[in-house]
């Protein structure tokens, strides 16, 4: 169980080449092929987009233990035949026989006539209000299936790390092999950045998850890779700096994780979709912050100069 895939974020947002969403099934086939990959003893997690039996019973046709959310509609659908089996505060286990549905059937003609899994449901109610289902063939209380399945999120912050922190999503290239250069160069320097991390979490004696990986790769840039050393032992001193430095940029501790409304971000124009707030950024006589840019609104409604902005700009971007 020492490793775990998140199936679901990783092939949507990894896809190179033309991608053709005429069959929904697409992204449950891609998902079996990087599950083939997979180490025999690897624990798969997904979303709730591939809790559906075709994936799952490829886990368990090739001996791998599965855990996938699944939606509210499915679950009360598989839930409402099966035998239950634990029943605690807030938390609820099911035994179930799962099998294909016709309209699986169709859609993946692959499967045997007796294709089926034997699988536990779990239905555990969450602090928010709102109740986590889950599906897994590894026998095991809810409580303990679903704050397993809470790994699957350090999984979505490595993904936004290579993306925003690291500026993959920014790519600039038009052919393939120039992509994939400049993409696996980033994969290079995040691995790079996440061993630094690692050696300045055991420093302070904390999961490296514990600091952040943002402040941890400024301070990477700043102190040793736009820097030059005119000896080993002078790079040796700046790199146990800063290490130190980075050791200190903790993440807060928090009673509870801060929740925030889901809002869809504004839809920029093609022209400026992929240009970096600041390089294009144009001010007219008179203006307020606000009026520049949304995320100049804390600065309020005093009008704003070229200085003042370039100012801004430096300093916070």
């Amino acid at each position: 169980m020492g490793f775990a895939l998140t199936v679901g974020v990783f092939l949507s947002n990894c896809q190179i080449g033309a991608y053709d969403d005429s069959s929904r099934s697409r992204e449950s086939r891609q998902a079996i092929e990087i599950i083939d990959r997979l180490p025999a003893d690897a624990l798969v997690l997904a979303d709730s987009g591939f809790g559906i039996f075709s994936v799952a019973y490829h886990c368990d046709h090739s001996d791998r233990e599965f855990l996938f959310r699944l939606s509210s509609q499915r679950f009360k659908a598989l839930q409402r035949k099966a035998t239950l089996v634990e029943a605690g505060a807030g938390a609820r286990s099911w035994h179930w026989i799962w099998r294909p549905s016709s309209k699986e059937r169709r859609t993946n003609p692959q499967l045997p006539d007796d294709a089926a899994v034997e699988v536990f449901l779990h239905a555990v109610e969450l602090a928010a209000g709102n109740t986590l289902y889950l599906v897994s063939n590894v026998e095991a209380d809810a409580r303990s299936v679903a704050a397993l399945y809470s790994q699957r999120y350090d999984v979505e912050f490595d993904i936004r790390d290579v993306k925003v922190t690291m500026d993959t999503e920014h790519i600039q290239a038009k052919r393939l092999d120039t992509v994939l250069k400049e993409l696996l160069a980033a994969i290079v320097a995040y691995n790079l950045v996440a061993q630094f991390r690692r050696q300045a979490a055991k420093l302070a004696n904390v999961e490296p998850r514990r600091l952040s990986f943002t402040s941890v790769w400024v301070i990477f840039q700043s102190r040793l890779l736009r820097k030059q050393f005119p000896s080993y032992e002078a790079w040796r001193l700046a790199y146990q700096a800063a290490l130190v430095a980075a050791s200190q940029q903790k993440h807060p501790n928090r009673s509870r994780a801060r929740s925030y409304p889901r809002v869809a971000h504004p839809r920029r124009p093609k022209m400026t979709k992929y240009q970096k707030f600041g390089a294009s950024l144009r001010v007219l006589p008179g203006r307020t912050a606000s009026q520049i840019h949304p995320r100049l609104a804390p600065l309020g409604s005093h009008a704003i100069t070229d200085a003042c902005l370039r100012r801004v700009v430096v300093s916070s971007w």
